[in-house]
Order: C-alpha cells, then sequence, then structure tokens
C-alpha cells in the first residue's frame, strides 16, 4: 500500500506540473485563474495549492492546503454537507483529486453517508445535512484535542502506556446551502452555523474552550452564480464579491500579537486595497508555520511566487488598491468603474446643480439639475415566476372561472311584475338609494334623486338592483344624461377654449345632442379614458393579458418606408398610436403614492420620515430643505397614519406669497375645463385606508363605480349577518376564494362583476357625445394575494377577456379619434406569498403602462412620444400630460425636456416642475431616479438603487410588517442624520468595492 501511495503522488505531482506548463504557454486547460473566486476551480485550486505562477514547488510537494497542513503535524478534515454524487462525474473527480488525492484527510465516511439517503429539503434521517456535518466536526474536533492512545515518548498514562501530547487540527468545512438562488436554504444555515461556533467556545476541555487557540475563516467561494440575479449587473458584482469573515485565537503564543492582529483590522476596513482567497491561504500557512517574515510586495510564506500576502503581517501591499493589479477579474474591474462613474455622476450633480438637486430623505431625487448625472441602466427583464408555470398551461387544460348564469337578467323584467307589486318581499336599491321595499315597481333610472348634494344639481340614478326571493339578483345601469352638466360643460368651454356659438337650444334650454357634437373638434379638449389596473406589471401582463397586449400592439407606431408619398415617418393602425412605456417607473411602493402622482401631482412619504419637522413655525408650508424629495412642495394633509402628502404650489404673480386655493386634483381640473367625470373603484371604499379618494382628494365625480359595490356588501350583510363582524364594509371579500369564486353579482349568476365599471364608462360615452368626458377606473382583477397560487391569475385572465373587448369597442365608436386612453397599473404585486418570488420583487417596480392616441389629435409631436416609450417616466409625467390635454395645446417643448414654457398659465393649477409632457416633448435620455423623484428602493435604475439584491419581501415603508424588507433603513436614517448628503451619497449606495468579503 506504502508503494502504490508513493506512485499515485507521483503521478499527480507529474499531471501537475504538465498543467502549469501548459497554462503557462497559454494552451488548452481551461480559463486563467484570474480573478476572485470563480466556482469549483477557483475554489479547489484554493484548497488544492495551485496558484503559484511559476514551476517551483517551494517548500513541499506543491500539494493541497490540508496536505501542507499535515506536513506541518495537523491532523486534519475535508467534509462537505452534500452528497458529491449529485455532481457529474468529472466534477468528483477533480473535487477529491485535487483535495484529497490520497484519501488521508478525514471525512470520506461523511460523504458516504450523506449520499445514502436524501430528503427534501437537503436533510438526511430528518436532520439538514449542516447539522450532520457540524456534528462531525465536533466529533473530529473533540478526538483529535485529545490525548493519543498510539505513542513514541511524552507523558504516561496511567497502566504505564506512553501518551503523546496533544497535535494541532486543521478542519475544512464546505456547506452546501447557498448553492441555490431561493435564499431558503441558506437562511437555515445561519442557526447552525452560529450555534457550531457557540458551541467550540463552550467547550468542557480543562484548559478552556477549543477557540482560545483556534483561527476561525468562514468564507465564500463566490456569489450564486446562476438564476436571475445573476443577469443584472448588481449580481454580476456579488457573484465576485465572496463573504470573509476572521477570527484570530485569543493564545496565539508568539505568531499572534498586538501587530498581526492590527494587521488583520487594518486589511479588513478595506481601505488599503483588495482582499482575495489567495490572501486566506498564505494567513492559515503563516499562522500554522508559526513564524514571522519581513513584510514584501507579495512574498509568501508558502515558498515559490503566489499571489496572496498573509494577512496578519502588514498591511496590503498599494498595489492592491487597483482592481487589475490585485489580479481580479476583467469583468469585475470594469463593473466597479461603472458604479464608481454612477457615483461621480451623482456627486458632480451635487455639486454642480443648483441646491433643488438633492438626494431625497427617503432615497428619492428632487429637481432636474444641470448636470446630466448618467444614463438609467434599467434592470434586466425579470425570469419567469411561479405564476410562469400555471400560465403555461392551455386555460383549456386547468380551472377557470366560471361563466355567469342568467347574465342579462334586469330589473325590469315583465316576469317579476307580480312578485313585486303583490308580495312585497322584493328589495330595490339604486345608485343613492340602499336596500328597501319596491313598492309598486322597480325603481326607474334616470329619475331624479330627491335632496341632491348640491340645490343646482340634477341628480338622477344611473343603477338599479332587485333582489326578489328565490329569483337571481337582477341589475341594471345607464348613465342618464344630466342637462346641469351639460351647462356647466359649456360655461367652462365659453371660458377656457372660446368655442363656437351653440346651436339653437330646446325648451331646455341645454343644446341638443346631434348639434352639439357636429362642433369643431379643435374647439373642445379630447376625451381621457384612465384604466389602471391594480398590481400589475409588465411581466404579468404578458402571462395573462395576452389579448389586450395583442390589440394594442396592432396599433404599435411604426416607421413607414422612406420615400413614402405621404412623407410621414410614422404611422399607426386607423390612425390610433399606441405607445408601451417599457421603462416607467413606480413612485412608491403602494397604490395611494402612485395614484397622487398621476391624479394630482403630489408626492406621499412616509409620516414621520418626512420635512414637516422642518418647517418654520408660521412659515408657508413649504419644504426648506433640498435634501428632502419633497423640497419646494407645500405640504397638504396627512393621508392617514403614515401618509404625509405634499403637493405642487405656484407663486403669485407679485411674487413670494403662495396661492392656497389653487387644487390639484385632476377632477377639479377637469370640472374646470368643461369635462363630465367618472371615478371608478370596484369595492365599497368609504372609510378605507388605502384610497386616495376621501383619504387625500374630496371625492365628487359626477358617476362613479362604487355605489354597485355597496349595495352588493349591504345585501351580503343583510343574507349573512355573521359577515358584519368583518367590521368596515371596505373590508369585505365579494370576489369569493381562488377555487371557488364568485364572479357574479349574485355569486355566480347574474351580471359579471368585472363589467360593471366598464358598462358605466360605455353608457357615459354614449350619452354625452358632444362634452369632453373624463374617466377614471381602478380596476381589481389582479389585486389577488391569495395563497393558491394556482388561482391567483384565474381573474386577471376572465378580465383580459373583458377589457380587450371594451377597448375595442372604444377604439372602434367614431369618437375614437378625439380620445386618449391610458392604461396602466400603480405597481407590481406588493402582497401576499408571491414577493417572496424575487422576480415578483422585481416585477414590482415595473408597471404596465401604454396609451392609445390619435395620430392626428393637436399639439401631439409622435416623434417625441416614440422616443419617450424607452425612456424613464412617471405618474408625475403622465400627470403633466393628462392635464396638457385638458388644456389649450401647449407650445411645443424642446427636444430635452426644456420647457418653452415651465409651467401652465398662472391661472391654471401647478403642476410638478420636474415633470414633462409626455405627448409634445422628449424625456432626456440621461434621466435619472432623482431627477424624476422616484424613491431609491423603487429605482429601477440598476446602477442607483442602493440595494436590488433578493429579499424575503417588497420594500413597502407605509406599512408595518412590509417595511422591514428595506434595505438596512435604520442605518440610513442614522447615516442620513450623522452625516450630509455627499456622504450619504457614498456610504448608503455604493460603500467599498471589495473590503474584506
Amino acid at each position: 500500500p506504502e508503494m502504490a501511495r508513493r506512485r499515485r503522488r507521483r503521478r499527480t505531482k507529474r499531471k501537475r506540473k504538465k498543467k502549469r506548463k501548459k497554462r503557462k504557454k497559454g494552451g488548452g486547460g481551461g480559463r486563467a485563474r484570474d480573478g476572485t473566486n470563480l466556482g469549483l476551480d477557483d475554489y479547489l485550486d484554493i484548497l488544492s495549492g495551485w496558484l503559484k505562477d511559476g514551476d517551483g514547488d517551494g517548500d513541499g510537494d506543491g500539494g493541497g492546503l490540508l496536505d501542507r497542513l499535515r506536513e506541518r503535524g495537523y491532523r486534519t478534515l475535508d467534509a462537505e454537507g452534500a452528497c458529491s454524487e449529485s455532481v457529474p462525474r468529472s466534477e468528483q473527480e477533480r473535487l477529491w483529486d485535487r483535495t484529497d488525492p490520497d484519501g488521508v484527510h478525514s471525512g470520506r465516511a461523511l460523504r458516504r453517508m450523506l449520499c445514502f439517503d436524501f430528503d427534501y429539503p437537503h436533510c438526511v434521517g430528518g436532520d439538514p445535512a449542516a447539522r450532520h456535518l457540524t456534528r462531525y466536526a465536533e466529533r473530529f474536533i473533540d478526538e483529535a484535542a485529545s490525548w493519543s492512545s498510539s505513542s513514541s515518548g511524552g507523558e504516561r498514562r496511567s497502566g504505564g502506556e506512553e501518551a503523546r501530547p496533544k497535535r494541532p487540527w486543521a478542519a475544512i468545512l464546505r456547506f452546501a446551502e447557498g448553492d441555490e438562488d431561493t435564499m431558503a436554504l441558506s437562511g437555515t444555515l445561519d442557526p447552525i452555523l452560529s450555534s457550531f461556533l457557540r458551541g467550540l467556545n463552550e467547550g468542557d476541555r480543562d484548559d478552556g474552550s477549543h477557540l482560545r487557540d483556534t483561527a476561525v475563516f468562514v468564507t465564500s467561494d463566490r456569489g450564486i452564480h446562476y438564476g436571475p440575479y445573476l443577469q443584472s449587473p448588481s449580481g454580476r458584482r456579488e457573484y465576485y464579491e465572496p463573504m470573509l469573515l476572521a477570527r484570530l485565537p485569543t493564545n496565539g503564543g508568539s505568531v499572534v500579537g498586538t501587530e498581526e492582529r492590527e494587521a488583520l483590522r487594518s486589511n479588513a476596513r478595506g481601505g488599503r486595497g483588495y482582499t482575495t482567497h489567495y490572501d486566506v491561504y498564505e494567513t492559515i500557512l503563516h499562522l500554522a508555520a508559526g513564524r514571522k517574515r519581513a513584510a514584501g510586495d507579495g512574498a509568501a510564506t508558502s515558498g515559490g511566487l503566489s499571489r496572496g500576502v498573509s494577512l496578519i503581517n502588514a498591511p496590503l501591499p498599494r498595489a492592491r488598491s487597483s482592481c487589475r493589479s490585485a489580479g481580479a477579474a476583467e469583468e469585475y474591474c470594469d463593473l466597479i468603474e461603472r458604479f464608481r462613474t454612477a457615483r461621480d455622476d451623482a456627486q458632480q450633480e451635487l455639486d454642480e446643480a443648483e441646491p433643488t438637486a438633492r438626494v431625497g430623505r427617503d432615497g428619492g431625487g428632487v429637481e432636474v439639475g444641470a448636470a446630466a448625472g448618467g444614463t438609467c441602466a434599467a434592470a434586466p427583464h425579470p425570469p419567469p415566476s411561479l405564476l410562469s408555470f400555471y400560465a403555461d398551461v392551455d386555460r383549456n387544460d386547468r380551472f377557470r372561472w366560471p361563466k355567469c348564469e342568467h347574465a342579462a337578467a334586469s330589473s325590469y323584467d315583465p316576469s317579476l311584475g307580480e312578485k313585486i307589486g303583490s308580495s312585497g318581499s322584493c328589495l330595490c336599491a339604486t345608485s343613492h338609494d340602499t336596500w328597501r321595499a319596491c313598492g309598486a315597481k322597480p325603481p326607474e333610472l334616470g329619475s331624479r334623486v330627491e335632496g341632491g348634494t348640491k340645490d343646482e344639481d340634477d341628480e338622477r340614478a344611473y343603477m338599479a338592483m332587485v333582489d326578489c326571493p328565490g329569483e337571481v339578483l337582477r341589475y341594471d345601469a345607464r348613465i342618464p344624461r344630466r342637462e346641469d352638466l351639460v351647462r356647466r360643460s359649456e360655461e367652462a368651454l365659453a371660458r377656457r377654449w372660446s368655442p363656437t356659438p351653440p346651436a339653437a337650444a330646446d325648451n331646455s334650454g341645454a343644446e341638443p345632442a346631434a348639434a352639439a357634437a357636429e362642433r369643431p373638434r379643435s374647439k373642445k379638449p379630447p376625451n381621457v379614458l384612465f384604466l389602471e389596473i391594480d398590481s400589475i406589471s409588465i411581466p404579468y401582463a404578458d402571462r395573462h393579458f395576452p389579448k389586450t397586449r395583442e390589440l394594442l400592439a396592432r396599433h404599435r407606431m411604426r416607421r413607414r418606408r422612406v420615400g413614402a408619398d405621404d412623407g410621414g415617418d410614422l404611422a399607426c393602425e386607423g390612425g390610433l398610436c399606441s405607445a408601451f412605456f417599457s421603462n416607467f417607473g413606480i413612485v412608491g411602493p403602494n397604490s395611494v403614492s402612485n395614484q397622487a402622482a398621476a391624479l394630482g401631482g403630489c408626492v406621499v412619504v412616509p409620516a414621520g420620515r418626512d420635512c414637516e419637522h422642518r418647517l418654520p413655525p408660521g412659515g408657508d408650508g413649504i419644504c426648506p430643505d433640498p435634501s428632502y424629495r419633497e423640497y419646494g412642495l407645500k405640504f397638504f394633509k396627512h393621508g392617514g397614519a403614515k401618509k404625509s402628502v405634499w403637493c405642487p404650489v405656484r407663486e403669485r404673480e407679485d411674487g413670494g406669497s403662495v396661492d392656497d386655493d389653487a387644487s390639484t386634483w385632476i377632477y377639479d381640473v377637469a370640472k374646470e375645463n368643461g369635462y363630465v367625470t367618472f371615478f371608478g373603484e370596484e369595492f365599497c371604499y368609504p372609510g378605507s385606508p388605502w384610497v386616495i379618494q376621501t383619504l387625500v382628494f374630496e371625492d365628487d365625480p359626477d358617476f362613479a363605480a362604487h355605489p354597485a359595490f355597496c349595495r352588493l356588501a349591504e345585501r351580503k350583510v343583510r343574507l349573512d349577518p355573521g359577515a358584519s363582524e368583518a367590521g368596515n364594509m371596505y373590508l369585505f371579500d365579494l370576489s369569493g376564494t381562488p377555487k371557488e369564486p364568485e364572479p357574479c353579482v349574485d355569486g355566480t349568476s347574474g351580471k359579471p362583476k368585472q363589467e360593471i365599471a366598464l358598462d358605466l364608462i360605455a353608457s357615459m360615452w354614449d350619452s354625452y357625445p358632444d362634452v369632453p368626458k373624463f374617466a377614471y377606473l381602478n380596476a381589481m382583477a389582479a389585486h389577488d394575494y391569495a395563497i393558491d397560487w394556482s388561482g391567483m391569475a384565474l381573474g386577471s385572465e376572465e378580465y383580459d377577456n373583458v377589457v380587450s373587448s371594451f377597448l375595442e369597442s372604444m377604439m372602434s365608436r367614431p369618437d375614437a379619434n378625439n380620445t386618449v386612453i391610458v392604461l396602466r397599473a400603480d405597481h407590481g404585486l406588493q402582497g401576499g406569498p408571491s414577493i417572496i418570488d424575487y422576480s415578483a420583487q422585481i416585477e414590482h417596480r415595473r408597471p404596465w403602462t401604454e396609451m392609445v392616441v390619435p395620430a392626428n389629435l393637436p399639439g401631439v409631436l409622435m416623434e417625441s412620444l416614440a422616443a419617450n416609450q424607452e425612456r424613464l417616466a412617471t405618474g408625475f409625467d403622465l400627470y403633466r400630460t393628462l392635464r396638457s390635454l385638458m388644456l389649450p395645446p401647449e407650445p411645443p417643448q424642446g427636444a430635452e425636456g426644456e420647457a418653452s414654457r415651465a409651467s401652465p398659465p398662472s391661472r391654471e393649477p401647478p403642476t410638478p416642475k420636474w415633470s414633462v409632457n409626455l405627448l409634445a416633448s422628449t424625456l432626456p435620455e440621461s434621466r435619472t431616479c432623482r431627477q424624476a423623484r422616484i424613491p431609491l428602493n423603487h429605482c429601477p435604475c440598476e446602477f442607483e438603487r442602493p440595494d436590488p439584491a433578493p429579499r424575503y419581501g417588497v420594500c413597502n415603508l407605509f406599512e408595518s410588517g412590509l417595511d422591514q424588507f428595506c434595505p438596512d433603513w435604520e442605518d440610513v436614517q442614522e447615516n442620513r442624520r450623522k452625516a450630509g448628503q455627499r456622504e450619504y451619497l457614498e456610504q448608503s449606495m455604493f460603500g467599498d468595492a471589495l473590503s474584506l468579503r
């Protein structure tokens, strides 16, 4: 056996020498080892000692780290908490041939055991593999540290037998839990490791714990080398930045003294340069050699030439301050340069831009400064999520929402006449009245409502329900034509747009609809249809809204052939142009913050972390501190317990004072400009803390969808008294469960609830063909955060059928050439089990946003709209765009967003100064999240976002429990309090490129 072992050693030395020569000549041998740890190859190179640049063997045979330690009298353990047979055979051979070619190190029994039985998740016999590994190591350490029975001199044991004194030991434990990208197993490793190290510190040895004379190095070979995060620049950077923790023995003898500890601390701070695993190799050999050496420029303790230096010998040489001179990989150095360039650009912006261009206290930007600030490099397309699995299954082969039976059941069916008139058991409700006995007949649609909210209003019922025992719930709706709204519109248009004189009026004094529709369209603003589908990202829309996406894609702007007769560059099907904004950003984690931006131009920040405490007593309420995101905005109100709302202000023409009466709420602006308005929410929202209406702005649309859902909630309480225990009706879930959905007004019968709001909008378009119309709907089809993944998107897929048919109908109407359609989401999924998935965390900040604009609409520059599709846009820009549609066309803005008129006329409520009209100007290509006022926690720009790594949820500072997923919030707050904005910019966003990690 000894001769066979020597032959194997000689063969191994010859193979290694050939490979070194081959690598030196540049032939074969795979890629060069010129970087920090790159995976199995480089990790094994560290253990095997294959890190020399020359052919000399040094003071040994060039064996692995454990071989070198064994030569110095160490007992050694080489163990891994995984079955090596789970990797390809070639990898197995390289693994054990390099680290333990002769089988002399302990650990083989554990490897065989882990291959015997393997259960999910990564368990053997009910215990995690990592627990088996630490227990095995504990046994080895106890045995290695005890007295040996085989002796050749030394102290004598009882019975006259000689005992050899204790030998030092060395153990390499490799944990495989971190080699997966869900973080589930990584999270289980932390308590096991801490318990293991704590046990060593609390050992029952006579002379104290094992850690007194033990050096501990906790490191990783690299970051995760596959999966979605690796596709981003931040993921690639972390791939090259493995962790390294080091602890020196307290009883270090002559090897570890004050100088060595200080050298390690200095190198750990990262001030001198980069640290690599080669240094770990040299440090361990330095400790094992038991001797000091003079500090040099890279000379190694292991003999020969090495890229590593001992970290306890002296501070790292100055040559390590450069990424490339330290031997790091070229890709890593390139990434570091890009991150530093982004930091320098941001620093330059702070130094050179106007004082308004500052970093916000909650991680956002303020106004566009003088400096460009770099280019937004958006994060890559998210990976397939768990919802992708179900989306890939044909809809005919899986569970679907049931079709509503008796969907056309009407309240005015003659068959109900006898029941309503005779029994008196039928109950009726309308858009304005709760449930009561029907009387002789059901309420008539369009009937005047007694006691309107205003004396001059002619309010009329536009929705009716009839609930009779044994019958399906009947539902009818029709928006009536109210002459008071027509007169209000005419007066506003006369003031704003100077329309042509109206045609002859009828006896009521109102202009006939047919005659009014013939007025020149250039004399009134376009209709605006704003459909918002809650919690939909771009990938979510691709998965679950294929029909809607296909419809809008047909109308996408496309380039005509060069030399076309009409001379135009862009063409759209049917004269309706669809724009898809692939880089639209969210300005907050929830609906309120994003709706406040799109419908009010306001910034919503967490209460208590805003600028309110900096307001001077008796001042004008405008934030004076440029370090806050709401700088220059006026405090509006507290929108609930955790929200502070700050809105734009305009100065009077005489300067100094601020006009307090200018409401930026889009509904107030719309009514002032002659619009009939509709507001849609698909639940009974009064009292809800999660809505912008009533919570932030006054809720006073001309027509609304929520009364229908309030009647349904009231009916649920009536039929199920236990439902009232749920509290407020905004908490009622009228949709059923994923496996037993209730998509209709009466469970699985009656009118589909997804059609209620859309039918009301279509009816308003029919009743007011001559009047500008503004309709906003927040649809809840995708707002399903259920635990059941298989049913989570069923409502969305059904809504795809509904909304695609609705849009196709609206785009086929005669007035489509004077209607602007906005279809967007406020954010991606932000609750439920889906946020654990990393893809959902990326999708959350990539909302689906599209617009349909008539090609001949006055004031629209199609080239600007086409360019803006790939630029960084926000709800603030959308707000300014909507505001511009409600006014006579503005003069075109410059090519890079420099407005020829900084804001609307002084008589108009202000718009955010940093916003851009998406239809009339081009967004700057170099726009950053700070400039767009996007909080950095939700920034889609890769080199601005402080910490895009996977977490266990979506960051939301407005919700208790979700704020724990925000990156180092308390540390960030402390840094902002102690340091100026320049220091905070460097510390929280970038930090050291590679300290002792």
